[in-house]
């Protein structure tokens, strides 16, 4: 009963993410290699395969709200790293369990509200429960 649970979850937000891509093959090829349920290194091997550019990964990227430029134009990322960067982008976007009160939440692509805060190692968002905020809004007063 959880694994259909996880694979309902799973397949909704990678779902809505392929919707919103429909007119873009590309994306949605680099969208539709992601499995939720391998190991990041299996999905990053996926990604860094011949059968995705640099170009390929980069639009997708672009999609995600990646940058993968600076503003001298000079590329940020070399394939291997900007793979790692799609797979824990879209691993973000999955169903995640607070560390504070429990509680499995969802931060959506595009939000319409950013989280407080995003982990710098994993780009997960951090949900808005009282226990979160309490310390969110106590540490903003010092830093």
């Amino acid at each position: 009963a959880v694994v259909s649970t996880q694979s309902g979850h799973y397949g909704r937000v990678i779902g809505n993410l392929l919707r919103k891509v429909d007119n873009n093959p590309s994306v949605k090829s680099v969208i539709s290699a992601f499995d939720p349920f391998a190991s990041k290194s299996s999905n990053c091997k996926a990604l860094n395969s011949p059968k995705f550019s640099v170009e390929n990964l980069e639009e997708c990227a672009v999609f995600l709200g990646i940058k993968v430029a600076d503003k001298d134009n000079y590329k940020l990322f070399t394939k291997s790293s900007l793979s790692t960067r799609l797979i824990l982008s879209l691993m973000a976007l999955l169903p995640a369990k607070c560390g504070e009160c429990s509680q499995e939440y969802v931060i959506n692509h595009e939000p319409d509200v950013e989280p407080f805060f995003r982990c710098y190692k994993c780009f997960q968002g951090a949900h808005c429960c009282e226990i979160f905020f309490f310390f969110f809004e106590n540490f903003s007063k010092y830093y």
